[in-house]
């Protein structure tokens, strides 16, 4: 009898671990035990009939549930005006109630069982059981990290304010958040995108997985509760001594991908292909990070995937690079901000204020509605942070921008110029505080690329463009700065004529343009470390 009941509460352990287990969608193993090879099997080509139709029959559960909740106002402002005759009433009481949950229970222990019978997924649950480490968990299969232990939880919190973000804190303002401003402002952290992308960020992170030995995924578990999903590609010299091949490997590039991005396909590549060590992550509610996107839960996320890479990955900051592109430009910004010794600073097709954005999108007459709900919910104000930040810095934009332009023909229309006049004006108010120099910077802001600003600045009437003189001015000021003296006396003397080319010379090594549009790839020349004016080179 002892013996029945074990093998009993054995056979319901193992069917309530394969009920309530995580989705598997691939299996990594070695190639005829060659650990260089790698196979890669797709767990739904082993899925008996019964799991795989159970599975599709949950997956219409969440696609109705997703609708239902988007077209619920419209469906309690129908009930409130006809009471019990509504049309969903009267479906609902039917008896149509039971049978929805009969079928969506029934669903599951189907699954369950069907998993039971399988061997991979077995397997697979048996690994999850014992605890294994999660980084060798993620090298031997691919899927839904809801129950991995976090390789570390921060308790580091931002020192943004957090919103009730429900429709009973603030019924209009949270009505307008929920489900029309932060399903535009972060589409990435949709079912509909997140379901879609699904097949794409799966093959991304095998392709990672599989081209790079030295690759780690990791959850990290922020402040406020979230788990975040990371991607680490360790390219520094092994510690066995061996020559160093690759010294752009001893930086960490850390990317913070777009409003629609994931580091499975987003600017993780860029950074990653320049021979830097990358750490990318992605947005709370992206892919498989939890949590619901906004400026704390980003500004949160950082903050961790920072103190990841410091504590757990032993990297400097000083030999820690940030990658902003777009909205991913926001937790760029506030970390830098709380970081002030991080090496450098790199932004791309990123704006200086997300209200002034969103007003430029939406009409005038609910300009100030856009602007309560922005600033409460999501007050991504990159150029309030960013000048806190006295470290390298470069702007990349996007000349053919069609998301932060205005206009996409014209580059004076881009929202990232107000963030490159902002900071100049901060770092050098002796050489830009002054209406020539800002009407030149603007000139020069309005064409896209190098060859016409020089002939702006020239002209007929003025010397040649000496890059080399305003090089030996900025070092001047830093020879000052170092000597305790004060660094803008070699400012002061200088004519109204130096001061724009000493202004052009700092934002010609801070700037660059692409000419390309919002989601174009960068141009590999383009990535370029950010520029020191202390020092008067890159990092």
């Amino acid at each position: 009898h002892h013996y029945l009941l074990s093998i009993l509460m054995n056979v319901m352990s193992r069917f309530l671990k394969s009920l309530l287990g995580p989705y598997l969608y691939y299996t990594i193993r070695e190639s005829h035990g060659d650990p260089d090879s790698k196979d890669i099997i797709s767990y739904s080509s082993n899925q008996s009939p019964v799991e795989w139709f159970s599975d599709l029959i949950l997956v219409a559960f969440e696609w109705t549930y997703t609708i239902i909740k988007y077209v619920s106002p419209f469906i309690a402002i129908s009930i409130c005006r006809n009471g019990c005759e509504s049309s969903c009433v009267k479906w609902l009481t039917h008896g149509r109630m039971i049978y929805i949950a009969a079928v969506f229970v029934g669903s599951h222990i189907a699954r369950g069982l069907a998993r039971c019978m399988n061997a991979d997924y077995i397997a697979f649950i048996d690994d999850v059981s014992t605890k294994m480490n999660s980084t060798m968990l993620f090298r031997k299969y691919d899927f839904d990290p809801v129950n991995v232990e976090p390789a570390l939880e921060s308790k580091t919190a931002c020192k943004l304010k957090n919103v009730d973000a429900s429709v009973l804190g603030w019924p209009l303002f949270g009505f307008i958040y929920t489900w029309i401003a932060r399903p535009l402002a972060y589409p990435g952290s949709t079912f509909l995108l997140n379901r879609l992308m699904r097949l794409q960020l799966d093959n991304g992170r095998l392709f990672h997985f599989m081209s790079e030995e030295k690759t780690y995924r990791a959850i990290v578990k922020t402040a406020d509760g979230n788990r975040i999903d990371t991607m680490f590609l360790d390219r520094r010299k092994d510690q066995k001594g061996q020559e160093e091949v690759n010294k752009n490997g001893e930086t960490l590039v850390i990317t913070s991908e777009g409003n629609a991005g994931y580091y499975e396909l987003g600017c993780f590549d860029t950074a990653q292909k320049h021979g830097y060590s990358t750490l990318g992550w992605n947005h709370p509610g992206f892919a498989k990070s939890t949590g619901k996107p906004s400026d704390v839960t980003d500004a949160n996320a950082i903050l961790a995937v920072y103190e990841y890479a410091v504590d757990e990955l032993k990297f400097p900051p000083g030999q820690i690079m940030l990658y902003g592109w777009s909205i991913g430009g926001f937790p760029t910004c506030y970390l830098a901000s709380q970081q002030l010794d991080i090496g450098g600073v790199i932004l791309d097709a990123t704006f200086s204020d997300i209200k002034t954005l969103a007003r430029s999108r939406m009409p005038e007459s609910i300009g100030g509605l856009v602007n309560a709900v922005a600033e409460r919910y999501f007050n991504l104000d990159n150029a309030h942070y960013l000048v806190q930040y006295p470290g390298p810095l470069r702007f990349i934009r996007r000349s053919r921008d069609e998301v932060i332009g205005d206009d996409p023909g014209r580059p004076e229309t881009n929202h990232g110029n107000a963030l490159v006049k902002t900071v100049l004006l901060k770092r050098y108010p002796e050489i830009v505080d002054n209406e020539v120099v800002q009407g030149a910077l603007d000139n020069w802001l309005a064409v896209d690329n190098p060859s016409e600003r020089e002939r702006i600045l020239g002209g007929d009437d003025k010397e040649k463009y000496d890059e080399k003189k305003y090089e030996q001015i900025m070092k001047d000021c830093n020879d000052s700065k170092e000597s305790n003296r004060d660094p803008n006396d070699c400012v002061r003397k200088l004519s109204e004529d130096d001061k724009i080319k000493l202004a052009y010379y700092i934002f010609d090594k801070m700037f660059d343009d692409c000419n390309n549009g919002h989601n174009g790839m960068l141009s590999r020349s383009l990535f370029r470390k950010p520029w020191s004016p202390a020092s008067d080179k890159t990092v």
